[in-house]
């Protein structure tokens, strides 16, 4: 009698997830848009990475996979069929929307829940000299060799930007900052702010800036002789570099702050 409940409960264990692994879709989407440098892109996710590179075109190239898993195939279907990419395009500005389905609640779900997970996982090509606007709930961001003004925003994942020469706010909760600027205008003013992380943030030799840095649990370090203003604090650094400039402001609670010369 045992072994025959042993076999009935793996059966009904092999059929479980059978249902799970036919309930995982995938969907790929792959559009070209045209964008004329000194354009704006704007783009908004929810769960899913975001990966920014730049290439000499005067367009954006739109990659995603749609993801989708539910506990059965049909569900998944449903979901999928729901789960849109908005665009609206202008010659210089593209906004790319991301529509995730509203969980809804049906007879079966009573027992068995929904148990839907949907994701978007977006790698975009863009014009170097164009300004971005990027945000995502669930995933990290990555930027690299974008000179135009950025704003790039999450909330559990790491930002990362590479080789930048635009003004950059840069905003997340649960993950670090590492910044890496080829050029700094001194006329711009910068933002870092996470609240578990670390932020690091690399400048050119010769940059020039007022800094205020500020950490709750976590040290401060600098490449960069500073000219302190103020109370002088483990866990607070405020003053000039090379004179001063435009005004650069990091914060974290969790983590340290690391201001390198590249």
């Amino acid at each position: 009698m045992r072994k025959h409940v042993f076999t009935i409960a793996s059966l009904i264990c092999v059929a479980v997830f059978s249902t799970l692994s036919a309930g995982t879709l995938r969907e790929h989407f792959d559009e070209t848009y045209r964008l004329d440098k000194g354009g704006t892109l704007l783009l908004s996710n929810t769960n899913g990475s975001i990966t920014v590179e730049s290439w000499d075109r005067n367009e954006v190239r739109i990659e995603a996979e749609k993801r989708v898993k539910a506990r059965d195939r049909r569900l998944a279907e449903e979901v999928m069929e729901e789960l849109k990419i908005d665009i609206r395009h202008k010659n210089d500005y593209i906004e790319i929307d991301t529509k995730i389905p509203k969980r809804r609640r049906g007879f079966l779900d009573s027992f068995f829940g929904d148990n839907v997970s949907v994701s978007v996982q977006y790698r975009l090509k863009v014009p170097s000299e164009v300004s971005l606007d990027i945000s995502t709930v669930n995933g990290p961001v990555e930027v690299s060799e974008v000179t135009g003004k950025m704003e790039v925003r999450s909330t559990n994942g790491r930002i990362e930007i590479q080789e930048s020469k635009g003004s950059i706010r840069a905003k997340t909760t649960n993950g670090g900052i590492e910044v890496e600027l080829l050029e700094f205008d001194e006329d711009e003013d910068m933002y870092f702010k996470t609240t578990n992380g670390g932020i690091t943030v690399y400048f050119p030799e010769n940059f020039r800036a007022y800094v205020d840095a500020r950490t709750t649990n976590g040290g401060i370090k600098t490449d960069f002789p500073i000219e302190v203003r103020g109370e002088i604090s483990k866990k607070r650094l405020k003053g000039a570099i090379n004179g001063g400039g435009g005004r650069i402001e990091l914060h974290t609670t969790n983590g340290g702050i690391r201001i390198r010369e590249r």
